[in-house]
């Protein structure tokens, strides 16, 4: 008998986050940041830093800091949607939470987490020669999509990751301090995400 898949059993765990590209050099940008508030610990690892100060230990579900994800694609969707100031920079990652998790108490979003790990990125088709050298960047596989079929690309990048997923182990997956990604090789420096 196989082992459920570690997707399966943490479901709040994994979801889905929209970007802001930027184009020179390819980056993501958290597009409701407060500026300083996301630090990049790690090739495709983003942390939070709370800006009240409250939750320096624990994740604190009264604060509205934290890095916002959707658990599920049909609730994404909305999301997607609505992304319009983003325009054709809009770029979808599909990540897993790290450390605390909480569920947003101003339910714009559906979950907050302390980290997110990106295990795999689309960009607009339109900056698909961006693929590659975001790939490079964040060490995670990248595709380019289309508007109007965003939700074939959602499940390619999600059955993707399942893959690369089958053997992890969640004590090491969704523990920051011991992370390991499932495409990590990037021997890059990372600062801080403004």
């Amino acid at each position: 008998m196989t082992a459920p898949h570690v997707i399966d059993t943490h479901p709040d765990r994994f979801g889905w986050r929209i970007w802001k590209l930027t184009l020179d050099p390819p980056r993501l940008r958290s597009p409701f940041e407060q500026s300083g508030a996301l630090l990049r610990p790690g090739p495709a690892l983003f942390a939070a830093v709370c800006p009240s100060g409250r939750c320096v230990l624990r994740f604190d579900a009264r604060c509205t800091c934290g890095v916002h994800y959707v658990p599920t694609v049909r609730g994404f969707g909305f999301y997607l949607r609505t992304a319009g100031p983003f325009g054709d920079c809009t770029t979808i990652t599909f990540g897993a939470a790290l450390g605390d998790v909480a569920i947003d108490p101003r339910a714009d979003w559906c979950r907050a987490a302390q980290h997110y790990l990106v295990l795999a990125a689309a960009v607009p088709e339109r900056y698909a020669a961006l693929a590659d050298p975001l790939a490079a960047e964040y060490c995670v596989p990248v595709d380019p999509f289309r508007r109007s079929k965003t939700t074939p690309t959602l499940r390619r990048m999600e059955h993707r990751v399942r893959a690369a997923l089958a053997h992890a182990r969640p004590a090491e997956l969704f523990n920051p301090g011991r992370h390991r990604s499932p495409f990590l090789h990037h021997p890059h420096p990372t600062g801080v995400l403004t």
